[in-house]
């Protein structure tokens, strides 16, 4: 059975890794044609729906789903986004967040006063955000024509925050968010970066990077490339590192994460420098994109 590249379908494939951290089944395998980065078998609509309605990716990380820590945790997210995004929204706008989760961002941009909607296809996650945080959160998968019925041109700007590398047919997806954000509105864009500088320096980073849930890799280069060619316009990046030095060490010398340790002050000037020089270099662990409907499309 021949392998076409997701983006270009172009068959020529070469596999980079042959196993994924919580998958044996799974390989990973480059486009030589347009540098995408992919996994493959790739899952079906149903096969993830199944997955994502069960929490799988969740149970895969944690024995245990403890909301009140995986609050906190998101926490730190939350608020850095809102600060990222803050001056790109205001309270007359209409908001959503596609595949929103527990939906930690949509309760707190709800409780800074924003009108905001959540699309959220895991009914434990859904459940939660709906009925414990009293948000408005959607059962809408956007590979289906079908759920777009009443949400046509509808929001001002569309946030997907580590959504987007799920997805098994991006271009078809990005061209369905199309569909509800307004011709004027703006649609970011959060994703693992595949340039993080620590995949070239750890062969246990390498190793873990690459998992199941996450069925297409990105850079700057073929994320813009998936966006031009998905009908978008006015791409802009900018870079993000959400993990410190210490984390970095830490694989570099164990082989493992080490995700709770805080920098001391002392040497808060070298995590600084650290965190500057990834971004500046775009060798940092996350990429955020903003762009526009392509009007001239």
């Amino acid at each position: 059975m021949s392998l076409n590249c997701i983006i270009c379908n172009s068959e020529n494939m070469v596999k980079i890794q042959d196993r994924l951290r919580d998958s044996n089944i799974h390989k990973v395998f480059i486009c030589n044609n347009c540098g995408q980065v992919q996994i493959n078998p790739i899952p079906t609509i149903d096969e993830d729906k199944k997955y994502y309605s069960n929490d799988s990716q969740a149970k895969a990380v944690f024995n245990e789903v403890n909301m009140d820590i995986m609050k906190a945790k998101s926490s730190i997210d939350v608020k850095r986004r809102y600060r990222m995004f803050k001056d790109k929204i205001n309270k007359d706008m209409k908001l959503l967040e596609i595949g929103c989760g527990y939906g930690f961002f949509v309760e707190y941009l709800k409780n800074e006063g924003y009108d905001i909607d959540g699309f959220e296809i895991s009914n434990v996650r859904r459940e939660y955000g709906t009925k414990t945080l009293g948000c408005k959160i959607y059962d809408i998968n956007l590979l289906s024509e079908d759920s777009l019925n009443f949400h046509k041109e509808e929001y001002d700007v569309i946030f997907m925050f580590h959504v987007l590398e799920h997805i098994s047919e991006p271009e078809k997806f990005l061209r369905n968010v199309k569909k509800i954000l307004k011709k004027e509105g703006t649609l970011i864009i959060e994703v693992p970066n595949l340039d993080d500088h620590m995949l070239e320096r750890s062969e246990k980073y390498r190793d873990f990077y690459f998992q199941r849930a996450h069925i297409t890799y990105f850079d700057n280069k073929t994320l813009a490339r998936l966006l031009s060619k998905s009908g978008y316009s006015d791409i802009e990046f900018e870079g993000v590192q959400r993990y410190n030095l210490y984390n970095a060490l830490n694989w570099l010398n164990k082989g493992q994460p080490i995700l709770e340790y805080s920098v001391p002050r002392e040497i808060d000037w070298i995590e600084k420098y650290y965190t500057a020089k990834l971004i500046k270099d775009m060798e940092c662990d996350t990429l955020v994109a903003y762009c526009k409907i392509n009007r001239e499309e």
